[in-house]
């Protein structure tokens, strides 16, 4: 942690701590620590000059980032020609895509940075492990406090307040937030944690890391150590199992089957390094779900529902919040996109007052066909990047870009049933890691276009 860059792990808690900082310094919900903090980044970073993408791979991932923020800008204007709305559905409306378009410049913040040597991708896991772990400590003290008499759950220091779409508030009782203000975001940054420290966990497993292979000293200095990858493995499934989201379990766990089974079917030596790290992480996750289906009602009640569903008992009692989601809220997005095809240009729960739990309908009820299309050809450009970086043959760009895949299907199966994963606080630190890794693939693949003394080729183990 001493080598970190201060800026990135201020960047980093007050991304996850947003709400916990909002609420205990009673900021106006317009005013967020992490705008501020961003807009002075990218003063900073103005004023020392700024190292943009040169490759052409780079300006492709770029030019695809800044087509998806053209439309976010244009779709709230395609709104307000549509109709009247009232100031508090403008602001309700409008500032979720302005908040889209300053998050990406995370972006271009952290390319930079890395660019120049401040930060690195290995230093960005590093620090969202760390800077997570009060989520899954005070996640662990709401869950024993409202499943055992062993903690009075009114005497925890804070409170989760919720924000309903009537403007009325709400404490979130006898929920596992963490330190956020909805149980989607603490599974967010615990499913994230998990995957990316999953991944590098068996890319690298233990009996690689005592192989005596020329380059391979080279490459461990560049990933988190051990210790820090099963912490931040092992929390991050403890706070998806806590959030008790079905979604983002299931995603979690699509995730790492694709990590493994690209990994397999992809790599041309030693394919089957690392099968032993998801067998134990299968191990921990059923251990977790056991332990805590034996004291939470409410995730035995989860746990049972996703195994009706696995057995294709669709009448199973336990799906009820399914058949309710899928036959009657999706029912009133579909037909509401069918009124307004191309859509309302302002962010849709604010209007409508009620979620989807669903990113794609929210997209195409914000921006029709067009809008939603724009964010589907984000998510296949950026899957495509992280397949193109595993197939390096450099073995740690390989593992990064195995990561950010892993992390790409979670985006994919979680929008179907979370809207909340298109949250432009969940894809701020995903557009970090992206311009980390893009920075990391500029450093590999063209050292030559600077002459910066950083930039120098590094030695790597072959591809596994």
């Amino acid at each position: 942690m001493n080598r970190l860059n201060g800026t990135l792990v201020l960047f980093i808690a007050a991304l996850m701590y947003n709400e916990f900082i909002q609420e205990t310094l009673r900021l106006p919900s317009f005013l967020r620590p992490l705008d501020m903090l961003i807009v002075v980044w990218i003063l900073h970073t103005l004023k020392r000059g700024v190292h943009l993408p040169t490759l052409t791979l780079t300006r492709s991932i770029q030019g695809i980032v800044i087509l998806f923020l053209m439309l976010t800008c244009l779709v709230p204007l395609l709104g307000l020609s549509l109709q009247a709305y009232t100031i508090s559905e403008l602001l309700g409306g409008v500032l979720p895509s302005l908040r889209t378009v300053l998050y990406a410049s995370s972006f271009w913040l952290f390319y930079h940075s890395s660019m120049k040597g401040l930060i690195r991708y290995k230093d960005l896991v590093t620090a969202y492990v760390w800077v997570s772990l009060p989520h899954f400590m005070y996640g662990l003290m709401q869950f024993i406090a409202i499943n055992t008499p062993w903690i009075d759950y009114s005497v925890l220091p804070w409170q989760p307040v919720r924000v309903r779409g009537n403007g009325e508030t709400e404490i979130m009782n006898y929920v596992v937030t963490g330190l956020t203000e909805a149980p989607f975001s603490i599974a967010t940054w615990g499913s994230t944690s998990a995957i990316i420290c999953f991944v590098l966990l068996m890319k690298f497993p233990k009996k690689m890391r005592k192989q005596a292979q020329e380059g391979l000293s080279h490459v461990l200095s560049s990933i988190p150590s051990s210790a820090v990858q099963w912490m931040g493995l092992i929390t991050g499934l403890g706070m998806v199992v806590m959030s008790m989201r079905r979604t983002t379990l299931l995603a979690l766990l699509v995730g790492m089957v694709a990590a493994l089974g690209i990994k397999v079917l992809l790599s041309q030596k030693q394919r089957w390094s690392g099968t032993g790290v998801f067998w134990k992480t299968l191990i921990v996750a059923t251990l977790l779900l056991t332990l805590g289906a034996i004291y939470s009602p409410s995730i035995e009640q989860r746990v049972t529902s996703m195994i009706s569903l696995a057995q294709g008992d669709v009448n199973d009692p336990s799906l009820r919040n399914l058949h309710g989601r899928s036959e009657e809220t999706w029912g009133y997005w579909i037909d509401f996109f069918f009124q307004n095809p191309y859509g309302i240009g302002l962010y849709p729960p604010e209007i409508m007052k009620v979620s989807s739990d669903n990113t794609y309908l929210t997209y195409l009820a914000q921006g029709g066909l067009v809008y939603s299309l724009g964010y589907m050809a984000l998510l296949v450009v950026l899957t495509w990047f992280s397949l193109y970086l595993f197939r390096n043959h450099e073995e740690l760009l390989s593992a990064y870009g195995l990561s950010l895949f892993g992390v790409m299907v979670i985006i994919w199966v979680s929008g179907i049933g979370t809207g909340g994963s298109m949250a432009s606080l969940v894809w701020a630190y995903r557009w970090a890691f992206l311009g980390c890794l893009c920075a990391e693939y500029m450093q590999v693949a063209a050292p030559q276009t600077s002459n910066m003394s950083f930039l120098r080729p590094r030695s790597f183990i072959t591809n596994s």
